[in-house]
């Protein structure tokens, strides 16, 4: 799950508690503009990669300089397990979009059983198959030793 910026920037509410921020250089460019770049290449080389991106847009109201880092206030687990987590900076507690998270754990869900079941029916098919490799492998073992029998008597 990844939140495409909408309005990325220097965040007062957090900075004095997030040492990893600092005060934007004007000289380096727009933050923001760079900061959609760099989410739209990172959201790029996991889908290349056969990750499965889902990615939401931010809002541009209620002002959230921060929603791009979701994993803050969320974390998803193996076993379908949602946890949410408080947020100290009233602007961060904003990010916060249950209505996108309930979709998408729902989406994931419906992934998930579709790869069980497609899990489930590869298994099969494999047993399957090997079940016939080793009925082949058997009569081959069967001609071979008529064949040894047949040159030994002649």
């Amino acid at each position: 799950m990844m939140v495409r910026p909408c309005t990325f920037d220097f965040n007062p509410q957090t900075s004095e508690s997030n040492r990893f921020q600092a005060r934007p250089d004007s000289r380096k460019g727009d933050a923001h503009t760079q900061a959609q770049a760099e989410f739209d290449g990172l959201a790029a080389a996991l889908q290349s990669a056969g990750v499965a991106v889902h990615a939401f847009t931010d809002r541009v109201e209620p002002l959230c300089p921060d929603a791009v880092f979701p994993n803050n206030w969320v974390s998803l687990h193996a076993d379908g397990t949602v946890v949410l987590y408080p947020m100290l900076a009233p602007n961060r507690r904003l990010e916060r979009r249950l209505d996108e998270l309930v979709g998408a754990v729902g989406q994931l869900k419906e992934e998930n059983r579709a790869l069980r079941q497609r899990q489930d029916a590869l298994s099969a098919e494999r047993a399957t198959l090997l079940a016939k490799n080793e009925q082949v492998r058997a009569r081959v073992e069967a001609m071979i030793g008529r064949l040894k029998s047949m040159e030994s008597g002649a």
